[in-house]
C-alpha cells in the first residue's frame, strides 16, 4: 500500500486520471484531473462552471 500511495504522489494530476479513468467511469478524465488537483490544493485546468 505505502508503495502505491508513493507511485501516486510521484504522478502528474492527469497520469493520474488517466491511470484511474476506464470506460465505465462517470467521469471524463478532465474532470478526474481536476479532482485529482482541488485534492492537492491546485486549481482545475478544465472547471466546466468556467466555460
Amino acid at each position: 500500500m505505502a508503495e502505491s500511495d508513493l507511485a501516486m504522489a510521484q504522478m502528474t494530476p492527469r497520469e493520474q486520471a488517466e491511470a484511474a479513468w476506464t470506460p465505465t467511469s462517470t467521469h471524463t478524465v478532465d474532470e478526474l484531473e481536476d479532482l485529482i488537483r482541488a485534492e492537492r490544493g491546485m486549481a482545475p485546468l478544465h472547471d466546466a462552471k468556467a466555460s
